[in-house]
């Protein structure tokens, strides 16, 4: 195993710091716990001053030399973090790895929430049915405001599927009836009339705890 491959199975943020003395590490450390916290993620702006407050440093001449050792990038590496000093006197250290992570986590939030709230077209027999669309509407807007779990694409799909189903075999008025049904009982899934009606049945089949524990007795008597 050669060496590159050794550095690679050390995480990055210590495969960072080995090649620094233990004030700069320390440091360093510290203004990361701060980046974490600050807004925007990853980005630290203060006086020097204030840098010496969050680095922890003795006085503002070590603060400083401590800041230019973390911008400093050297014999091909990269630095830390990036330093830049204003003309307002202040100093931006930014965390180039914290500010990345930050950017892909909000991507993928952004994506799962524009998927969450994608809304798929309704068939064209269903569109022309204003009965059937407000009340599809008001299913959507139940699931997402009252139940607080809004449909992503598939489950529309699926849904839909089964709306159409029932529309098609009992009218449009029982697929209206089978979203209001769902809506007064609280649920968050759509039943056709065979899946109620096979619910129907399991559920007068099923003994209750008491019939149970009689035809139990009952076996053990004989």
């Amino acid at each position: 195993m050669n060496k590159n491959s050794i550095e690679l199975d050390i995480p990055a943020w210590e495969r960072d710091t080995k090649r620094y003395t233990t004030d700069v590490v320390g440091a360093w450390l510290r203004l990361c716990i701060a980046a974490h916290a600050s807004e925007p993620r990853g980005v630290v702006r203060d006086t020097l001053q204030g840098m010496a407050a969050i680095m922890g440093t003795g006085s503002t001449t070590d603060t400083q030399r401590l800041l230019e050792l973390i911008g400093l990038s050297e014999a091909g590496k990269p630095s830390l973090g990036d330093v830049e000093y204003s003309l307002d006197a202040t100093y931006t250290v930014t965390v180039r790895r914290m500010v990345r992570e930050t950017g892909r986590s909000r991507k993928a939030a952004e994506k799962v929430r524009k998927t969450r709230t994608e809304v798929i077209e309704l068939p064209n027999e269903m569109q022309q049915n204003d009965q059937f669309k407000q009340t599809w509407e008001a299913w959507m807007s139940y699931r997402r405001n009252e139940l607080r779990k809004p449909m992503p694409p598939t489950t529309q799909r699926g849904q839909i599927g089964k709306l159409v189903q029932e529309a098609r075999e009992h009218g449009m008025q029982a697929a209206v009836d089978m979203i209001t049904r769902s809506m007064d009982n609280g649920w968050t899934g759509l039943f056709t009339s065979e899946e109620r009606a096979t619910r129907t049945v399991a559920s007068t089949s099923r003994r209750s705890p008491l019939e149970q524990a009689a035809a139990a007795a009952s076996f053990f008597k004989q």
